[in-house]
């Protein structure tokens, strides 16, 4: 009896055993155009399948293969598999456990149907209750670009409505939480880490958050974070995408580093700081190409405790210890208004334009009380200057050819500075000996020395010069070339003795070895008076009368070692 019951179960072992390979090998695409006809009903849409078979492992599951949906296959996927509640089929409600989606893509306008289909009146009109969603491989196709591979998971409630959604991009480094809300809207929570916008790879986030609300075809960023460059930025964003892209964004807060942030932004310029900021910007465009041409911003930026090596090339940095500006324009050109800044004991105030085709930019700035020694030093070690400037100026220049300076500026502006010493030359020495040769060294203490100063691609050009302190007064004009060479002329009035000498003083020799000395018709006057009349007066004399006949007679370019005393013209 045991032997028969073996042998019974062993046959009905087979049977099953048989009975499932057919179901496993027997053919299934001739159900194709029922499954294709139930499905176009249901989802009022036209469906195609090349092929449907059952798979086995790991559990008995339907697989649709070529699926397609729409006229325009809006929706095509290389692989469906289905996963029934196998204690479902004799329930009166049959319950899908898993839809796996594999490989494939969705285009825009499809996925902003797919809300209205998930919630509502949309769940309910499913004939069948699904328990998950998963996907992988699923790119977002939108005109001009495309979104993905993703990957994710959608979990429904007993009512069919979406209860939660998990997304992620691995490709961009990017995961996101959605969960429904009342109105077909969505809360999402993404994060992203080493992330960068599509289409624009040299732009890194280390890190990045966003919390907001998808609803229709709009997403309301409440509250973002992110970190870039050893920058931390927090606001928030409203993103549109019909009918046309649209995005406005209020920054309530960037603190960073302007060593790092400069570079990314293409500036030259070699500069440190702590950058504080906040504003807003906004862009739109047909295409999500076409949002940064479009960008406009308006913010207000502080930076502390800066320094800029201008040219980057220079020996000392110009030390700054504190910005404020308000900034607004474009990514093509921008604006910097309310000029404020703190530097060496004085301050700085105006305007900058900056455009960022060919980097050039307009400033018209004033100094107030600044000390001029370490601004000197900035962009020379040969000139020994001291006192405190009050000036103003509009300048333009090229930050791409910033090593080139002055060649590649243009500046013209006033100056005036007080109670300071002027080095490497003694106008008082040099204008007491006319009859000496050449006078090298000394320095000059002055209570005011004022002008204007022009810079060109030929170098600085100071000109109505006047000097002023208890000892003498000087007018004149100088030249400055970028080889550093001096080419300019002094007129020189000496105050507290018994009779008032004016001289005229050649200034030549380089900035770091500079030459004062008498005009060749101020030497020869001077010569023949004391000679006639005798040192003191006649020296005076002689002066005075060699430099009538000069500008009576003498040659309107009188040179000395080659160079002119009158200003070049320009």
């Amino acid at each position: 009896m045991m032997k028969w019951f073996r042998r019974f179960l062993v046959a009905v072992m087979l049977l099953v055993l048989l009975a499932t390979a057919a179901i496993y090998l027997t053919p299934l695409d001739t159900y194709v155009p029922k499954v294709e006809q139930v499905l176009s009903a249901n989802l009022h849409e036209p469906v195609k399948i090349r092929h449907l078979k059952i798979g086995a492992l790991p559990i008995p599951h339907l697989v649709l293969e070529g699926l397609q949906v729409g006229e325009q296959a809006d929706i095509a996927l290389q692989s469906v598999k289905i996963v029934f509640d196998i204690r479902s089929l004799f329930k009166p409600q049959r319950v899908i456990h898993r839809i796996t989606l594999e490989n494939g893509s969705v285009t825009q306008a499809r996925l902003e149907k797919i809300p209205a289909l998930l919630q509502g009146e949309g769940a309910a009109a499913i004939p069948f209750r699904v328990e998950e969603l998963q996907f992988n491989g699923i790119r977002l196709v939108m005109p001009k670009f495309t979104l993905g591979p993703l990957e994710g998971k959608l979990e429904f409630a007993p009512d069919s409505s979406l209860a939660r959604a998990w997304f992620s991009l691995p490709e961009q480094k990017i995961t996101a939480i959605v969960r429904p809300q009342p109105g077909n809207a969505f809360a999402i929570e993404a994060q992203a880490s080493a992330w960068s916008p599509p289409n624009y790879p040299a732009i890194v986030f280390d890190s990045l958050s966003v919390n907001g609300v998808l609803a229709g075809t709009q997403f309301n960023a409440k509250k973002f974070s992110a970190d870039a460059y050893g920058a931390h930025l927090e606001g928030g964003a409203m993103l549109e995408w019909q009918p046309v892209w649209k995005l406005t964004a209020r920054l309530d807060a960037l603190d960073g580093q302007g060593e790092r942030l400069l570079p990314v932004l293409g500036n030259p310029v070699a500069a440190t700081g702590r950058l504080h900021g906040k504003g807003r910007l906004s862009t739109h465009g047909r295409e999500v190409q076409a949002l940064p041409g479009n960008l406009k911003f308006d913010a207000e930026v502080e930076i502390k405790n800066a320094t800029v090596h201008v040219p980057a090339g220079s020996k000392r940095p110009l030390a700054v210890e504190a910005i404020k500006a308000s900034l607004s324009g474009s990514l093509a050109e921008y604006t910097l208004s309310n000029l404020k800044a703190r530097l060496y004991g004085g301050a700085l105030s105006g305007s900058v334009v900056v455009r960022s085709a060919d980097t050039l930019v307009n400033a018209d700035v004033a100094l107030a009380d600044m000390a001029i020694q370490p601004v000197v030093e900035v962009f020379n070690d040969e000139l020994a200057l001291t006192g405190t400037i009050d000036a103003n100026a509009k300048l333009s220049v090229k930050l791409k050819e910033v090593e080139n300076f002055p060649q590649n500026a243009q500046l013209d502006g006033a100056f005036q500075i007080k109670n300071g010493v002027l080095g490497k030359v003694d106008l008082v020495q040099a204008a007491s000996n006319p009859l000496k040769e050449g006078n090298k060294g000394g320095a000059t203490r002055f209570d005011e020395l004022s002008g204007l100063l022009s810079i060109d691609a030929v170098g600085y050009h100071f000109r109505k010069l006047k000097v002023s302190s208890g000892a003498l007064n000087a007018e004149g004009r100088l030249d400055v070339s970028p080889q550093q060479q001096l080419s300019g002329l002094l007129d020189t009035d000496l105050k507290g003795t018994a009779t008032l000498v004016s001289m005229p003083l050649v200034v030549s020799g380089t900035l770091r070895d500079p030459v004062l000395r008498p005009t060749k018709s101020a030497m020869a006057g001077a010569a023949v008076g004391s000679a006639l009349l005798g040192p003191g007066l006649g020296t005076a004399l002689g002066i005075k009368a060699g430099n009538l006949l000069n500008k009576l007679f003498g040659k309107k370019n009188e040179k000395t070692d080659g160079k002119k005393e009158t200003a070049p013209s320009k």
